[in-house]
């Protein structure tokens, strides 16, 4: 019986099995995610056709960030002897037709759909004059400075030994307070 390498004695090819490389980018959840970011035509986890998205997350920002107005504080009254300052006042607007109405802030979040806490976000980049990031996914290091740790090291091998009671040797673990 004459046998090839890729078929058994039944006459079954086999099939070559390979190792999967990792390429995270290709991943269906990824790519909806970066997708949905841009405000781009994708389809969702459940097959579902979505539309394109007229802004996108950071146009979305931007488009409230127009609405917003900054006005410096005419008059300052100190009011307690350690008074919160203010740096700026906010003026809030919605869109109705083509005139722009003023609004309190609760109304204002709530007409986009958004949280107080995202407004505020948007103030601040406001008043930095910059525009807002989207920072998902960026990689950021929180290791102290290799200068520091030497510090540190330092610091904590000026404290004196103790004599250990067993040995009667000085040892490292046991350091007076």
């Amino acid at each position: 019986m004459n046998m090839s390498g890729s078929e058994t004695c039944l006459g079954v090819t086999e099939v070559q099995v390979r190792k999967r490389r990792y390429n995270p980018t290709e991943y269906k959840k990824n790519m909806i995610k970066i997708t949905k970011v841009k405000g781009e035509v994708h389809t969702s986890h459940k097959g579902k056709h979505m539309q394109e998205e007229m802004f996108g997350k950071l146009g979305e920002d931007n488009c409230i960030d127009g609405l917003i107005d900054i006005h410096d504080i005419k008059r300052r009254r100190a009011r307690k002897e350690s008074p919160q300052v203010n740096t700026a006042i906010f003026k809030w607007h919605l869109l109705v037709g083509s005139s722009q109405v003023n609004v309190c802030l609760k109304v204002f979040v709530s007409g986009f759909g958004a949280t107080i806490k995202r407004a505020r976000r948007i103030t601040k980049f406001k008043q930095a004059g910059k525009l807002p990031q989207d920072k998902r996914g960026k990689f950021v290091s929180y290791s102290l400075p290799h200068t520091t740790k030497l510090k540190m090291r330092e610091h904590i091998e000026s404290f004196p030994l103790k004599e250990s009671h067993y040995c009667g040797e000085k040892s490292a673990d046991l350091r007076e307070c």
